[in-house]
């Protein structure tokens, strides 16, 4: 099926950008999609973003590998240049980034991910988190689900938004890897994000995207991304997203 893609972005409330983000063809309608959201404070978290989500990207367009091990040689990599250049420079020590990378391949969906940015799927209506939460704050929503903790106490919660898992140039403590691959549809709309966009409801992400049903990606990426501003939240995050319509 052929694609639509739009990528773009917005610094928020914050002093630097430390989301990166980028997208190459694998084929007449197949692509690799990547999204990397750096911390570390200063300049570290956007280094820890561009060297991890760049070499990924070089990695992935160039190995001659089946999916599976295609994604994790391509972390591996990311992961050791990232160790290297921390090496190279000790006072970047503690910086790292999440990674979120789809893979659409014909009428298939394959991806790999660590942290808290998000894979969404829009289809008929309804919008499908994909891809796993690494972040304290979703391990806390479990628990108070399953009636161990107070649903304040999870709310509450100073450390909700500490991630349990980052490339940083260490052993990843989790990595979501799905490579059997998910049928993607016609009329399907992929969001790759940083938690930026979380900003926003799932209600307001759905009416987005129910108002702009007939147009292309880059008029749905700018809906989001004004969305976001006009939030007028006092410490908005950076938003980078990458919009996919088939």
């Amino acid at each position: 099926m052929p694609l639509d893609i739009w990528m773009g972005a917005s610094i928020g409330r914050r002093e630097n950008q430390e989301d990166w983000a980028g997208i190459a063809a694998l084929g007449e309608s197949d692509a690799i999609c990547v999204v990397a959201d750096g911390m570390g404070g200063h300049a570290a978290g956007e280094v820890a973003s561009q060297v991890v989500g760049t070499t990924f990207l070089e990695h992935f367009t160039t190995a001659q590998l089946s999916t599976e091990d295609r994604f994790m040689q391509s972390l591996r990599a990311a992961n050791d240049a990232l160790a290297a250049r921390i090496q190279g420079a000790p006072e970047l020590s503690g910086m790292g980034t999440t990674l979120i990378a789809a893979e659409i391949t014909g009428d298939r969906l394959f991806w790999c991910s660590v942290g808290d940015s998000r894979l969404r799927l829009f289809r008929n209506g309804t919008m499908i988190r994909l891809n796993a939460d690494h972040s304290y704050g979703a391990w806390l929503d479990k628990e108070a689900h399953a009636g161990r903790i107070t649903v304040e106490a999870a709310a509450n919660s100073p450390d909700r938004n500490s991630l349990l898992s980052v490339v940083g140039g260490e052993a990843i403590d989790m990595v979501e890897l799905v490579s059997e691959g998910l049928p993607l549809f016609a009329g399907d709309t992929l969001v790759i994000a940083s938690d930026g966009l979380d900003s926003l409801s799932d209600h307001r992400m759905l009416a987005i995207l129910s108002g702009n049903r007939e147009e292309n990606a880059k008029t749905v990426g700018q809906s989001f991304l004004e969305a976001v501003e006009a939030e007028q939240r006092r410490y908005q995050d950076n938003t980078t997203l990458i919009v996919v319509r088939l």
